[in-house]
C-alpha cells in the first residue's frame, strides 16, 4: 500500500514537471517563430513593414529581437494568442491529471507562468522602446517609433480579457480560491503593463510638446510684431500656419499608430497640453488692444487653431481652445469701458478672471491705470 502511494505521488509530480517543460517549450517555439517572421519581414518588400531597431549586446540583443516582434501586429498577436491557448490547454489537463492535493497548486503554477513569461518578454522591449523616444529637437512625428508598439502591446490586455479571463471563469468555477488568485494575478499584470505604457506615453507627450515649443521660438518675433499692431493682409498668419502644420502632422501620426481608447486618451491629454502651452505663449506678448492688426489678427489665428484641434474630435479639447478665441475677442477692446462690456458679455462672463488677467495686464493701454481702475469699479478685480 505504501509503495502504491509513493508511486502515485511520483507519477503526479512527474506530470506537472513534464507539463511545465512542455509549456515552456511551446512558449519558446512561439517566440522564436515570431522573431523569425519579424526578421524576414524586414528583408522582403511584400511583407508588412517593420522598422529595424538598434541595441547593444547581450540582454539588449534579446530586447531588440523581442521589440522587432512588437513592431509587427501580426507577429505579436499570433505569439500572444499561441501562449494563451497553450496555457488554457495546460490548465484543462491539470484539472484532470493532478491529484486532489496538487490540483490547486499545479493549476496556479501554470497560470502564473503565463503572466511571468509575458512580463519577462515585454519589460525589456518597453524599456528599450522608451529609450528611443525623442525629447529634443525632433524634425518629424515619425521619429516617435514608440507608438508602433503601443497598439500591439495593448493587444495583450485585449486577449486577456477576451480569451483568457473567460476561460478562467468557466473552467475554474468549482475552485473559487484558485480562480480568485489567478484573476488577481491577471489584474496585477494588466496594471503593471498600463503603468509601463503610461511611462512611455508621458515621455512621448514631452517630446511632442517640445517640438511645439521649438516652433514657438521660431514664430516669436513675427507674433511680437503682429500683436503690437502690424496688420497682415492674410486670413491666417504664416506664424499660425506653421503651428497648424506641426499639430496636423502629429495628429495624423497619432491617428495612424494608436487605435480606439488609446487614441482618444492620447489626443485628449495631448490637446490639453497644447492648450496650456498656447495659453502661456500668448500671455507672454504685449498686445496693442484696439489695433486692427492685433485684435482681429489674433482672433483669426486662434479661430484657425481651433479648427485644427477640432479634428481631434475631443469635446473637452475643443472647448478649451474656444476660450482662447474669446480672449482674442476681449483684446479688441478700444478703451476701459469697452473692456468691461466685453468681460460682462455672455461669451466671456463664465471665464475666470484669474485666467484672463494676465492677458489684460499685457494690453498696451493697461499701463495707463485706467483699465485696472475700471475693473475694480466693476468689481471684476
Amino acid at each position: 500500500m505504501l509503495q502504491l502511494i509513493l508511486f502515485d505521488r511520483f507519477f503526479y509530480f512527474r506530470y506537472i514537471d513534464k507539463e511545465m517543460a512542455n509549456v515552456e517549450e511551446l512558449f519558446d517555439e512561439a517566440r522564436q517563430s515570431a522573431i523569425t517572421y519579424a526578421k524576414e519581414s524586414m528583408m522582403t518588400d511584400d511583407a508588412p513593414a517593420a522598422k529595424p531597431v538598434k541595441g547593444g549586446r547581450g540582454e539588449d540583443d534579446q530586447a531588440v529581437r523581442y521589440l522587432s516582434v512588437l513592431k509587427l501586429n501580426s507577429a505579436a498577436s499570433t505569439m500572444f494568442s499561441k501562449m494563451i491557448e497553450c496555457t488554457k490547454q495546460a490548465l484543462t489537463r491539470s484539472l484532470k491529471l493532478s491529484t486532489d492535493n496538487d490540483r490547486m497548486e499545479n493549476s496556479q503554477k501554470i497560470a502564473f507562468f503565463l503572466m511571468d513569461e509575458l512580463q519577462n518578454f515585454l519589460k525589456p522591449c518597453l524599456d528599450l522602446a522608451e529609450k528611443s523616444i525623442p525629447v529634443g529637437k525632433q524634425k518629424s512625428a515619425n521619429e516617435f517609433t514608440y507608438f508602433d508598439i503601443v497598439t500591439n502591446v495593448s493587444a495583450v490586455m485585449r486577449l486577456m480579457r477576451t480569451e483568457f479571463e473567460p476561460h478562467i471563469y468557466s473552467h475554474l468555477e468549482d475552485y473559487y480560491q484558485l480562480r480568485s488568485d489567478v484573476l488577481y494575478r491577471i489584474k496585477t499584470f494588466k496594471e503593471w503593463l498600463e503603468q509601463q505604457l503610461e511611462s512611455g506615453l508621458n515621455k512621448a507627450f514631452d517630446g511632442m510638446t517640445a517640438r511645439i515649443k521649438i516652433e514657438m521660438e521660431k514664430q516669436h518675433d513675427g507674433y511680437a510684431a503682429m500683436l503690437k499692431g502690424a496688420a497682415l493682409d492674410v486670413e491666417v498668419s504664416p506664424y499660425m500656419e506653421a503651428f497648424q502644420r506641426v499639430i496636423s502632422e502629429q495628429k495624423r501620426f497619432i491617428m495612424n499608430t494608436l487605435s480606439a481608447r488609446a487614441q482618444f486618451d492620447y489626443l485628449r491629454t495631448y490637446g490639453t497640453r497644447l492648450y496650456v502651452e498656447f495659453v502661456h505663449y500668448f500671455q507672454g506678448f504685449e498686445i496693442a488692444n484696439g489695433a486692427e492688426g492685433a485684435g482681429l489678427g489674433l482672433q483669426a489665428d486662434l479661430k484657425g487653431l481651433l479648427e485644427t484641434v477640432k479634428a481631434f474630435d475631443v469635446t473637452v479639447v475643443t472647448k478649451k481652445f474656444e476660450i482662447l478665441v474669446n480672449v482674442a475677442f476681449m483684446v479688441q477692446a478700444e478703451n476701459a469701458q469697452s473692456l468691461i462690456d466685453k468681460l460682462q458679455s455672455e461669451q466671456m462672463n463664465e471665464i475666470p478672471m484669474d485666467f484672463l488677467l494676465p492677458f489684460i495686464q499685457n494690453l498696451k493701454h493697461y499701463k495707463t491705470g485706467q483699465y485696472e481702475k475700471a475693473l475694480k469699479e466693476a468689481r471684476l478685480l
